[in-house]
């Protein structure tokens, strides 16, 4: 594939995996979170939560399942959220007629105050068939802005992955039908 056509066919995926994060349902935010894990110790000195094994937390249509969830509060409030696990995963329902939107990585992290979401080690970002994947995933939700970078490490075989999958082919109709 030229250069050209692949940097196309990345920007295509990105906008759709964008636009369709962008838009939650409308009462996810509204819902009460639930989370469930092994254990939990809560630091308030230090304004740290940390869920340990078999994390689970819900809310509304957003499901995040982890190994370890450390939780950062500033003066009360949640500034940051770091899942790990083999892998951490992020699902949400971004609208009633689209399908779940996957997030994946060794680290998920969600930076609440610029709405920054970051999938660290083997990450992918997957909708309806479309699917990125990369050694790091920074989706920027207010700014619809979805970057993808392989290894900084230099390795050549850690690359930048796309797949966009077939429009649906449409059936003309027939004259006089």
């Amino acid at each position: 594939m030229k250069r050209n056509a692949r940097n196309h066919a990345l920007l295509a995926a990105i906008i759709v995996l964008a636009n369709s994060m962008a838009m939650a349902l409308p009462d996810d935010r509204d819902q009460p979170v639930h989370i469930s894990a092994n254990q939990a110790e809560q630091d308030e000195q230090r304004g740290i939560t940390i869920y340990r094994g078999n994390v689970l937390i819900t809310q509304g249509s957003i499901r995040m399942t982890a190994d370890e969830v450390i939780i950062y509060s500033e003066n009360g409030d949640v500034s940051r959220m770091d899942a790990r696990g083999a892998p951490a995963v992020l699902q949400q329902k971004p609208a009633v007629d689209k399908g779940l939107v996957f997030a994946r990585g060794s680290l998920v992290r969600y930076h609440l105050d610029s709405e920054h979401l970051e999938l660290i080690g083997q990450a992918s970002l997957e909708q309806e068939g479309s699917t990125v994947r990369s050694e790091r995933i920074d989706y920027y939700i207010q700014k619809r802005l979805v970057k993808a970078a392989a290894s900084e490490s230099g390795e050549t075989n850690q690359r930048v992955e796309v797949v966009l999958p077939p429009k649906p082919k449409t059936t003309p109709t027939e004259p006089g039908n």
